[in-house]
């Protein structure tokens, strides 16, 4: 079977390379209403007449704007990726001509798919790395927002010209010191960062900076998985050769940093409750009620610990993860089920178990049951794919949780959002507040919660072995996580990993899986919802906080008493709209699975710049290549590749469409919550 396993992973990742499907995803579609194909062609028409004048106008218009060598290299390295982006010509034409098509175009997504535009569509939105800004307010903003997700739509990153072997044979290397550029490079840390930064910087600068005369080009090489970069720079008379590696400059980084990074900071959470459920018998459509035991697993990593000397049994931390991996409403909201299950409420309570016993239908309270932690001991990182598979029996009893779940999540970032709109005018009202046509809310938000909880100091060592070595020491302070307060970019490279389950469909369990992605594009703020972007998270009961959550169709009222003695909860929703990333994965089946979902994403300076939190794959019904993978005892294993993408939450907005008209930060709003509640922690809030 092992060999079967290795020759079906080979093919796996052979084949996602030779063949993939160049499609775009449709979350969901709207009612198409189609203009007149008339006036469509006589508009073409129109524009046909005056190509040529245009182009002519264009040319002058954009004539000293430029994509690569422009910049001073010193004002490169003051300036981040989003500033650089914004300079070049390709956004600057860009924005003005996308601009241009959908107003020309009568574009508006509220109304009409516009299926004939979506390709001219993501061409100029990939140009700009984002899209959702276009407009003039915050209506048009609306009605130009695409609400599908364009799976083979990315921006590329901008690099040197690549360097062959045979152009730098005979030249000698010259000393050049290096480690002010790459400590500096708004791009990261890397090799390919470098000819990024080198991509954009004007040969006047780097004249100065290599002291030479007269450069005409200049062409690089790169490795990020050995890390080193090599560098021809060509003059008017001669060539200069110049080479950096990790092993001389530790200030060079390489992929596997990053994936260690990752590692160190996270670890799998296991979730196990008990809840009912009402199903739907196949044949008497007769429903049936029943006490599920039901396991769930996502990734979770830490922001920060909570100062408190006074605990000498446990430490207090600040961990990340999606609200939906934390949403235990469907468990102790009891309002969920309209009065169906009251007889059986009290008789088979519901809560939480070991994951083990799924026959015990009594109240455990009086029990200590914990979430428990899982992680791998080291990294594999093998054909180019970084991947552990976990062993389930080293799972940890981590977080003793009855004590603890009311109160855990502590920061869920809300605002307040206006002028959007709703798909299914039927159920708006459950969600929304009508506000005309489109919709506002004060429960805007993202997939995004911070969990406050402690663990027994004797089992950090076991979840967070790398943490265990530094804790009260002058270097505990240097290991948390940091954020950068930048807009980000696509240009930027990006690595997430997390323990979804195994990409392999013939092997069950989970691994420690990570990825890098280089480009990708933004959604600046989802400005057309339909119900699946509604996230719940279940909170301890505060009546002036349930009036102002729940006061949609006055849902406050069902929360006033407690479903269970002692433990008084209520729900939050939160329309999830917040910026998100959708990466660039390199091969149409590695994306990260059911199971990843909170994994930590930083970009190449060890920033952590979002959250993972979805895995978007081309709709069922549509094309695919289905490959023949092998043959094994008589069966044939075929794969339908389709294209894919994993949804990232980002941390800092690209959208000013809130109240205050200002990018909102997450981290800020964590941070501010600190100093509200008067929370010492060791780096946010010290």
């Amino acid at each position: 079977m092992n060999k079967f396993t290795s020759k079906l992973k080979f093919l796996l990742l052979l084949n996602s390379i030779v063949f993939p499907t160049i499609l775009t995803i449709s979350c969901s579609r709207t009612t198409s209403n189609k203009p007149e194909r008339n006036n469509n062609d006589n508009r073409e028409n129109n524009q046909n007449n005056s190509n040529n004048q245009q182009d002519q106008n264009n040319q002058s218009e954009y004539a000293n704007l430029y994509n690569s060598h422009f910049l001073d290299i010193n004002d490169l390295l003051k300036s981040n990726p989003y500033e650089i982006h914004k300079k070049t010509k390709d956004f600057i034409k860009s924005e003005k001509e996308f601009n241009k098509f959908l107003t020309n175009n009568n574009i508006d997504f509220t109304f009409n798919d516009h299926k004939e535009y979506n390709q001219q569509y993501w061409e100029f939105a990939s140009k700009l790395g984002e899209y959702g800004n276009i407009g003039n307010n915050k209506v048009d903003r609306t009605k130009f927002y695409n609400p599908n997700i364009p799976l083979s739509y990315s921006i590329k990153q901008q690099k040197l010209e690549e360097l062959k072997d045979e152009e730098i044979k005979g030249l000698t290397e010259q000393n050049f010191d290096f480690a002010k550029l790459i400590k500096t490079n708004p791009f990261g840390f890397l090799p390919s960062n470098l000819s990024q930064l080198l991509s954009y910087a004007s040969f006047s600068s780097l004249e100065k900076m290599f002291n030479l005369k007269d450069i005409t080009s200049l062409k690089s090489k790169h490795d990020d998985i050995k890390g080193t970069f090599e560098l021809l720079i060509t003059t008017k008379d001669n060539k200069y050769y110049y080479k950096v590696t990790k092993d001389k400059n530790n200030a060079l980084k390489t992929n596997d940093d990053f994936f260690k990074y990752i590692h160190d900071r996270s670890f799998q959470l296991e979730i196990n409750v008990k809840q009912w459920v009402i199903e739907r018998d196949e044949k008497t459509y007769e429903e049936i009620k029943r006490l599920n035991f039901a396991n769930a697993s996502g990734t979770a990593w830490v922001i920060d610990r909570i100062k408190n000397d006074n605990d000498k049994e446990n430490y207090e931390l600040l961990l990340a993860t999606n609200i939906h991996v934390f949403n235990l409403r469907n468990t102790f909201d009891k309002s969920i089920f309209n009065n169906k299950i009251d007889d059986k409420w009290k008789e088979f309570p519901v809560g939480f178990y070991d994951g083990k016993d799924t026959k015990n239908t009594d109240d455990n309270r009086q029990m200590k049951i914990y979430l428990k932690a899982n992680r791998t001991e080291k990294i594999d990182n093998k054909e180019g794919l970084v991947e552990t598979d976990v062993d389930a029996s080293k799972s940890v009893d981590a977080f003793e949780i009855y004590s603890q779940y009311l109160t855990a999540p502590y920061y869920i970032p809300r605002y307040n959002t206006s002028n959007f709109y709703f798909k299914n005018s039927n159920k708006m009202s459950k969600y929304l507040v009508d506000d005309g046509y489109f919709s506002k809310t004060n429960n805007s938000g993202a997939d995004f919660v911070t969990l406050r909880l402690k663990i027994e100091k004797s089992k950090l060592k076991e979840v967070l072995p790398s943490l265990d070595k530094v804790i009260n020491t002058n270097q505990e302070k240097d290991w948390y996580i940091k954020f950068n307060k930048n807009k980000f970019s696509p240009l930027q490279t990006q690595f997430y990993a997390g323990y979804p389950k195994n990409w392999n469909p013939f092997i069950t369990g989970t691994q420690f899986r990570g990825l890098k992605s280089e480009g990708g594009i933004v959604s600046s703020q989802r400005k057309i919802l339909e119900d699946i972007y509604f996230r719940d998270i279940w909170l301890k009961y505060d009546k002036l906080k349930n009036m102002e959550y729940n006061s949609l169709n006055k849902e406050w009222e069902k929360y006033e008493k407690p479903f269970i003695k002692d433990e008084h909860g209520m729900k939050l929703t939160i329309a999830d709209q917040f910026s998100t990333l959708y990466t660039n994965i390199p091969f149409g089946q590695i994306a990260l699975k059911q199971g990843a979902s909170g994994s930590m994403v930083i970009d190449s300076s060890f920033n952590v710049i979002g959250i993972l939190n979805t895995e978007v794959e081309d709709v069922p019904g549509s094309k695919y290549t289905s490959i023949f993978l092998l043959e094994h005892d008589g069966q044939t294993f075929t794969l339908p590749v389709r294209v894919q993408t994993n949804g990232v939450v980002l941390f800092n907005s690209l959208s000013n469409d809130y109240s205050n008209n200002k990018a909102p930060k997450i981290i800020d709003g964590l941070i501010d919550k600190l100093k509200q509640d008067n929370l010492k922690t060791i780096n946010l809030n010290p």
